[in-house]
């Protein structure tokens, strides 16, 4: 075990990660395993670059220890953004323990990724948030008398028409929509788009949005890059509103985007194709498959119960369990 300037702490062995694991959560944050540590540290990537792992592989440690290393290479502006404000909440303390030196943890700005679109739309003018009530009763309103559901037109207009950045009928009903699983002619598509549309403009009449619009609206407002590089963590559930606007506040070019997720631990269906939005990691990814969160004999009863069928992966390939492993053992789980 090796502690450096700065209180981070590299791992050797297996006995060293059962010493750092005998700590609180939080402070082993700060601990690199060599397998984080060669992605994290790598002195540069000649573009947007992606780590994916099983839980517990040290995905969000290697995004900490990426944005301190960008930080202390000079990095001026930097922006560590997440899905939620509870996990942007945790990831500024974590890193703030992981960063001593008060001018290096400036560079780093640590936002959720509404709160990034919220502020951008600010600058020009109030933003409306729509409640969920709200939003609920008119998606219900729109869906009265129709075939389809509230949740089926509010999904379809936020994974097909704001997804793909729709902006007529026309556009709608010459659109893909695979995935989605319910096929519509295009008879059914205008019936779909005009309740769509009704929902919109009544948003339009409260001054209200939801965040998935007010992501695109951002994106629109942003006329040059913000950042020097953008890190973001819980990669599996942004919205392609939202990689919208994150490929548009950072210049194309090395270290530009740093990605983290796992599409296994995927809460919303946000199925996204980094490819089609200019974001080409291909050449530039990496998969953890070391868990030092849970023993082998838990991983080995468990990784069957989660399912063998690959997910789907940010850059269009499967994404399996294969290789998800554990240095550590204990006792085979009861049930």
């Amino acid at each position: 075990m090796r502690r450096t300037p700065g209180q981070v702490v590299f791992v050797d062995g297996p006995e060293d990660l059962r010493d750092i694991l005998a700590h609180p959560f939080d402070t082993w944050r700060i601990f690199l395993h060599p397998v984080q540590r060669k992605v994290a540290l790598r002195p540069s990537y000649n573009g947007p670059a992606q780590v994916t792992g099983g839980a517990g592989t040290g995905k969000t440690v290697t995004a900490l220890h990426r944005a301190r290393h960008l930080a202390l290479k000079g990095g001026k502006r930097i922006l560590l953004t997440t899905f939620t404000k509870n996990l942007a909440e945790a990831l500024d303390r974590q890193l703030t323990m992981l960063v001593e030196d008060a001018a290096v943890r400036e560079r780093v700005s640590v936002k959720h990724i509404d709160s990034v679109s919220y502020g951008i739309v600010a600058r020009h003018r109030r933003p409306g948030i729509a409640s969920n009530d709200l939003a609920d009763q008119m998606w219900e309103d729109a869906a009265d008398g129709l075939p389809y559901s509230a949740t089926f037109l509010r999904r379809e207009w936020e994974h097909v028409v704001l997804a793909q950045d729709l902006q007529s009928e026309d556009e709608y009903l010459a659109c893909s929509r695979i995935g989605r699983g319910v096929p519509l002619s295009k008879a059914q598509r205008s019936v779909v788009w005009t309740a769509m549309s009704g929902v919109v403009e009544g948003l339009r009449k409260e001054g209200k949005s939801l965040f998935p619009q007010l992501a695109n609206e951002a994106a629109d407002l942003v006329s040059e890059p913000e950042y020097d590089h953008v890190i973001i963590d819980e990669a599996q559930d942004m919205h392609p509103t939202h990689w919208r606007l994150l490929r548009r506040l950072v210049a194309s070019g090395p270290d530009d985007l740093f990605i983290v997720g796992d599409p296994h631990q995927r809460i919303y269906d946000s199925h996204v194709s980094l490819g089609s939005l200019g974001i080409n990691v291909r050449g530039r990814s990496t998969k953890l498959k070391l868990n030092y969160r849970t023993t082998q004999e838990i991983l080995t009863w468990a990784v069957p119960l989660l399912g063998l069928v690959p997910a789907q992966g940010l850059d269009d390939s499967a994404d399996t369990l294969d290789g998800y492993r554990s240095p550590m053992h204990g006792r085979r789980p009861s049930v």
